[in-house]
């Protein structure tokens, strides 16, 4: 554990691919709470994970729909359900089943805590002091951009 938070770094190529990396790592994370991405270009992150966030959602209803197992189609039902609730906003919101997506100067304003953090882009110093304040103990840090510090 790092200080206050958990740190994952990642990498990956290109903008359509983090967005695809970051569905599938969002859907476990974003039933533990509010989500933040800090990203320099958020309404095309906004897009682009929408897109796949959709895409995901809809296997899972062909999954549900193909299956017998009760038990399989009650768990499909949950998260289709959690996906079906889930909000991207472009600004913070204090609703269970939110995903912000704000810019990095955005980010040094917010005062509410969150479950996971994905960092999309460079973050000045003040940026990542700050970030410190908006983690739990239990949090995820996911550092698409290498900028976390391994420190803290």
């Amino acid at each position: 554990m790092v200080n206050r938070f958990y740190l994952e770094r990642r990498t990956v190529d290109k903008k359509i691919r983090i967005c695809s990396d970051m569905a599938k790592h969002l859907l476990p994370r974003s039933q533990a709470g509010n989500t933040l991405i800090i990203a320099d270009r958020p309404f095309a992150i906004k897009s682009a994970l929408r897109k796949k966030w959709l895409y995901i959602y809809r296997r899972m209803v062909v999954q549900r729909a193909s299956t017998l197992d009760e038990e399989k189609i009650n768990a499909y039902l949950h998260v289709v359900l959690h996906m079906h609730r889930t909000s991207f906003l472009t600004y913070v919101n204090t609703e269970k089943n939110s995903v912000s997506i704000l810019l990095p100067d955005e980010v040094c304003a917010c005062t509410m805590r969150f479950t996971t953090i994905y960092v999309c882009c460079k973050l000045p110093d003040n940026c990542l002091d700050h970030l410190k304040n908006l983690t739990n103990k239990s949090s995820v840090v996911v550092d698409y951009a290498n900028t976390v510090k391994a420190d803290g």
